[in-house]
């Protein structure tokens, strides 16, 4: 589903659909509200013991997104594990790929986080550049 302010909706030649938000201190924008991520069925230290190793972000800056091409990175802070175990701490490291590759290989875990509007467990992506570990 699109998320659609009026503005995006004229763009699109679509009807808005409720996800308008206000600026504070800005132009008004585009969000989500009481959004639910369906589960996976592996917790966090199986999908990281699957993956062998790689980088378990806990903190995200200064993303950069080329809209023509859909290349994304971002600076990340977290932990390096190896074999499900945690190696050392990570800081001010870059990740980086593929927008819309990322989606396709998006997998989510079974540790649903509902302390907010967005509902969502821990998430895990293959093959991602990573880069200053």
């Amino acid at each position: 589903m699109w998320l659609l302010n009026a503005s995006a909706a004229r763009q699109l030649n679509l009807e808005p659909n409720g996800h308008a938000t206000a600026g504070h201190g800005g132009p008004p924008g585009i969000a989500t509200s009481n959004v639910f991520v369906k589960p996976g069925t592996e917790d966090l230290p199986t999908m990281m013991k699957n993956a062998g190793k790689g980088v378990f972000v806990t903190d995200m800056f200064s993303p950069s997104l080329n809209p023509n091409t859909a290349d994304w990175s971002v600076g990340v802070s977290g932990y390096w594990f190896e074999n499900g175990e945690i190696v050392h701490p990570v800081s001010e490291i870059t990740v980086a790929g593929n927008l819309l590759d990322i989606f396709k290989r998006l997998r989510t875990g079974s540790d649903v986080d509902n302390r907010g509007s967005l509902e969502i467990s821990s998430l895990i992506v293959d093959d991602l550049a990573i880069g200053g570990v």
